[in-house]
């Protein structure tokens, strides 16, 4: 059964906090439940035309070898030991949703648990590589066993077991070449200084998002229950901030509470 927490449409953290220029991290909330392209994996990805647009929104077909996995009991399951492969969801096709319809801000959330393979030593990895048409960078980012990286796969952002079970990933996009990224609610990148940003040469000059095994570095299998995509940048609802960004809302609060205090004096 898909996990379906809902919580008010948009919330504002802090009428200050947004005030401040310096911060760009997304501070407005929307749960994954209400994105406008939701693909739950009743169906494969590369049969939907969520968008009505009369193209699917994923690609569909088998290139270099891969296409996209099965879907089964409502979770779409990856399969390396398949001919061709079934390991990648893409959307470097005409008209595919990003390339036809989210083609501006965009979020997108993916509920994923690394299952591995035959193989002890090798329990599985997951990647996204998402870039809009026109940027010099892209998005890249690697989920193994034990961390989440970004790019060439050196130096984790992020630490713990990703085959426990599903763990929610979400990028937000929020102006040319700026992404943040959370997992389970809990931000990755807390500036731009992050090396979130990089060439990779898997992308057209149109843009075009890879969901799954890309890469040799990522090999064996996962299941995913969805993947959910909206226009607009959001950070997950009831997100975790970062320390810098709670001590400022701890400050606008305690001042706030000073001010009634001064008033009722």
């Amino acid at each position: 059964m898909k996990r379906r927490t809902l919580f008010p449409v948009a919330s504002i953290v802090a009428v200050g906090l947004m005030a401040m220029p310096a911060l760009a991290i997304p501070v407005t909330q929307l749960d994954s439940g209400l994105f406008t392209y939701q693909y739950e994996m009743n169906l494969p990805l590369g049969s939907q035309d969520l968008d009505a647009n009369g193209t699917s929104d994923w690609f569909s077909g088998t290139a270099a070898g891969v296409t996209q996995p099965s879907v089964a009991g409502g979770f779409g399951v990856s399969n390396q030991s398949t001919n061709p492969q079934q390991t990648l969801w893409r959307t470097d096709i005409t008209n595919s949703l990003n390339r036809a319809t989210v083609n501006g801000n965009f979020t997108l959330e993916a509920s994923v648990r690394l299952v591995g393979d035959s193989t002890p030593a090798n329990p599985g990895g997951f990647g996204f590589a998402l870039q809009q048409p026109g940027q010099g960078q892209s998005l890249r980012f690697n989920v193994d066993e034990t961390n989440v990286s970004f790019n060439n796969g050196t130096g984790a952002i992020a630490t713990g077991s990703n085959s426990d079970r599903f763990h929610l990933y979400r990028i937000a996009f929020e102006g040319a070449n700026n992404y943040w990224v959370w997992r389970d609610g809990i931000l990755l990148n807390t500036n731009l200084a992050t090396p979130i940003l990089g060439s990779n040469g898997n992308f057209n000059n149109l843009g075009a998002w890879f969901l799954g095994d890309f890469t040799a570095t990522l090999d064996g299998n996962w299941t995913a229950d969805y993947i959910r995509v909206t226009e607009g940048s959001f950070a997950p609802a009831a997100a975790i901030p970062e320390p810098a960004t709670a001590a400022l809302l701890l400050s606008a609060v305690a001042a706030a509470t000073l001010r009634r205090r001064r008033r009722s004096a």
